[in-house]
Protein backbone atom coordinates (compact mmCIF):
# COMPACT_ATOMS: atom_id res chain seq x y z
CA UNK A 1 0.00 0.00 0.00
CA UNK A 2 1.45 3.20 -0.76
CA UNK A 3 2.33 5.60 1.97
CA UNK A 4 -0.34 7.98 1.54
CA UNK A 5 -3.18 5.53 0.77
CA UNK A 6 -2.19 4.32 4.17
CA UNK A 7 -1.83 7.15 5.91
CA UNK A 8 -5.16 8.51 4.90
CA UNK A 9 -6.77 4.99 5.79
CA UNK A 10 -5.70 5.14 9.16
CA UNK A 11 -7.11 8.99 9.75
CA UNK A 12 -9.98 7.78 8.24
CA UNK A 13 -10.36 4.35 11.09
CA UNK A 14 -8.97 6.93 13.46
CA UNK A 15 -11.72 9.75 13.16
CA UNK A 16 -14.46 6.41 12.83
CA UNK A 17 -13.01 5.24 16.39
CA UNK A 18 -13.31 9.03 17.76
CA UNK A 19 -16.92 9.82 16.15
CA UNK A 20 -18.10 6.17 17.91
CA UNK A 21 -16.75 6.61 21.13
CA UNK A 22 -17.94 9.80 22.05
CA UNK A 23 -21.83 9.70 22.85
CA UNK A 24 -23.66 12.62 22.97
CA UNK A 25 -24.56 11.22 26.79
CA UNK A 26 -21.77 9.98 29.12
CA UNK A 27 -22.92 7.09 31.05
CA UNK A 28 -21.76 6.91 34.69
CA UNK A 29 -22.72 4.53 37.19
CA UNK A 30 -24.23 5.55 40.38
CA UNK A 31 -21.30 4.43 42.19
CA UNK A 32 -18.44 6.15 40.56
CA UNK A 33 -18.50 9.41 38.72
CA UNK A 34 -16.55 9.56 35.40
CA UNK A 35 -12.97 10.99 35.09
CA UNK A 36 -13.06 13.09 31.84
CA UNK A 37 -9.49 13.74 32.20
CA UNK A 38 -8.09 9.87 32.30
CA UNK A 39 -11.44 8.12 31.13
CA UNK A 40 -11.97 6.30 34.75
CA UNK A 41 -15.24 5.34 34.52
CA UNK A 42 -16.28 5.49 30.80
CA UNK A 43 -13.31 3.41 29.43
CA UNK A 44 -12.15 1.46 32.24
CA UNK A 45 -13.74 0.43 35.18
CA UNK A 46 -12.65 2.53 38.80
CA UNK A 47 -8.83 1.85 39.56
CA UNK A 48 -8.10 -1.13 41.47
CA UNK A 49 -4.26 -0.58 42.16
CA UNK A 50 -1.64 2.47 41.19
CA UNK A 51 1.84 1.73 40.78
CA UNK A 52 5.12 3.95 39.47
CA UNK A 53 6.82 2.73 36.68
CA UNK A 54 10.35 4.41 35.55
CA UNK A 55 11.38 4.95 31.66
CA UNK A 56 14.20 6.33 29.90
CA UNK A 57 12.71 8.49 28.11
CA UNK A 58 10.51 11.60 27.66
CA UNK A 59 7.58 12.08 25.22
CA UNK A 60 9.62 12.89 22.14
CA UNK A 61 9.19 16.41 20.63
CA UNK A 62 6.15 16.67 18.86
CA UNK A 63 4.04 13.82 20.08
CA UNK A 64 0.65 14.60 19.12
CA UNK A 65 -2.43 13.02 20.42
CA UNK A 66 -3.01 11.59 16.67
CA UNK A 67 0.49 10.10 16.82
CA UNK A 68 -1.20 7.84 19.94
CA UNK A 69 -4.21 6.81 18.70
CA UNK A 70 -2.61 5.96 15.56
CA UNK A 71 -0.11 3.66 17.88
CA UNK A 72 -3.05 2.15 19.39
CA UNK A 73 -5.27 1.86 16.07
CA UNK A 74 -1.42 0.38 15.06
CA UNK A 75 -0.94 -2.62 17.72
CA UNK A 76 -5.03 -3.47 17.28
CA UNK A 77 -4.16 -4.18 13.82
CA UNK A 78 -1.18 -6.09 14.31
CA UNK A 79 -2.57 -8.45 17.13
CA UNK A 80 -5.74 -9.53 14.89
CA UNK A 81 -4.15 -9.85 11.57
CA UNK A 82 -2.94 -13.03 9.50
CA UNK A 83 -4.33 -15.29 11.69
CA UNK A 84 -2.81 -13.75 15.09
CA UNK A 85 -5.23 -13.13 18.15
CA UNK A 86 -4.04 -11.18 21.20
CA UNK A 87 -6.48 -11.49 23.79
CA UNK A 88 -6.34 -7.59 24.21
CA UNK A 89 -7.83 -4.17 23.08
CA UNK A 90 -5.88 -1.01 23.07
CA UNK A 91 -7.08 2.51 22.88
CA UNK A 92 -5.66 5.93 23.99
CA UNK A 93 -8.23 8.09 26.34
CA UNK A 94 -7.69 11.21 28.25
CA UNK A 95 -8.17 15.16 27.48
CA UNK A 96 -5.01 14.34 25.20
CA UNK A 97 -5.09 10.57 24.21
CA UNK A 98 -2.52 10.37 26.67
CA UNK A 99 -3.68 7.32 28.69
CA UNK A 100 -3.16 4.28 27.41
CA UNK A 101 -5.60 1.28 27.93
CA UNK A 102 -4.79 -2.08 27.47
CA UNK A 103 -8.74 -4.19 27.98
CA UNK A 104 -7.77 -7.67 28.38
CA UNK A 105 -11.05 -9.62 26.36
CA UNK A 106 -11.27 -13.71 26.77
CA UNK A 107 -9.32 -14.29 29.64
CA UNK A 108 -10.56 -16.70 32.04
CA UNK A 109 -8.47 -15.98 34.94
CA UNK A 110 -9.34 -13.29 37.39
CA UNK A 111 -7.13 -10.37 36.25
CA UNK A 112 -4.16 -9.32 39.20
CA UNK A 113 -1.08 -6.98 39.08
CA UNK A 114 1.40 -10.35 37.65
CA UNK A 115 -1.09 -10.76 34.91
CA UNK A 116 -1.49 -7.47 33.89
CA UNK A 117 2.58 -7.01 34.30
CA UNK A 118 2.42 -10.16 32.17
CA UNK A 119 0.32 -9.00 29.29
CA UNK A 120 2.16 -5.79 29.04
CA UNK A 121 5.58 -8.28 28.63
CA UNK A 122 3.92 -9.72 25.59
CA UNK A 123 2.86 -5.89 24.58
CA UNK A 124 7.10 -5.28 23.99
CA UNK A 125 7.15 -8.26 22.10
CA UNK A 126 4.32 -7.31 19.85
CA UNK A 127 5.56 -3.87 19.27
CA UNK A 128 9.39 -5.09 19.01
CA UNK A 129 8.22 -7.29 15.60
CA UNK A 130 5.07 -5.57 14.25
CA UNK A 131 6.61 -4.03 10.43
CA UNK A 132 4.46 -1.12 10.83
CA UNK A 133 5.37 -0.10 14.64
CA UNK A 134 9.14 -0.36 13.51
CA UNK A 135 8.14 1.98 10.66
CA UNK A 136 6.79 4.58 13.24
CA UNK A 137 10.65 4.37 13.81
CA UNK A 138 10.76 3.15 17.35
CA UNK A 139 13.83 0.99 18.49
CA UNK A 140 13.38 -2.43 19.12
CA UNK A 141 15.16 -1.71 22.66
CA UNK A 142 12.36 -0.18 24.18
CA UNK A 143 9.91 -1.95 26.17
CA UNK A 144 6.01 -0.98 26.59
CA UNK A 145 6.50 1.69 29.12
CA UNK A 146 9.52 3.19 27.25
CA UNK A 147 7.62 3.22 23.92
CA UNK A 148 4.43 4.22 25.64
CA UNK A 149 6.51 7.31 27.31
CA UNK A 150 8.09 8.31 24.33
CA UNK A 151 4.77 8.43 22.18
CA UNK A 152 3.51 10.78 25.36
CA UNK A 153 1.61 8.38 26.98
CA UNK A 154 1.33 9.29 30.93
CA UNK A 155 0.19 5.75 32.60
CA UNK A 156 -1.17 3.06 31.16
CA UNK A 157 -4.21 0.85 32.66
CA UNK A 158 -4.75 -2.57 31.78
CA UNK A 159 -8.13 -4.11 32.86
CA UNK A 160 -10.48 -6.81 32.83
CA UNK A 161 -13.65 -4.20 31.49
CA UNK A 162 -15.61 -5.25 34.07
CA UNK A 163 -14.49 -4.33 37.65
CA UNK A 164 -10.58 -4.25 37.68
CA UNK A 165 -8.13 -1.56 36.41
CA UNK A 166 -4.54 -1.72 37.39
CA UNK A 167 -2.98 1.71 36.35
CA UNK A 168 1.06 2.87 36.18
CA UNK A 169 2.17 5.64 35.75
CA UNK A 170 5.20 6.65 33.70
CA UNK A 171 7.47 8.53 35.81
CA UNK A 172 11.04 9.80 34.14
Amino acid sequence: MKPYNFFAAAAAIGLATACQSAPAERATSAIHVADTNTGEGQFFPPVTAVEARPVRFGAMTGASPEQRQYFTDRVNMETSGRGLTAPIVVQSTGVDQDVLVVMVSGFNEPLTPYISRGLLARMTSIIRFAPTIAEMGLSQELDVYDVAAVLGFKQIVVTDGKEVSYVTKLEL
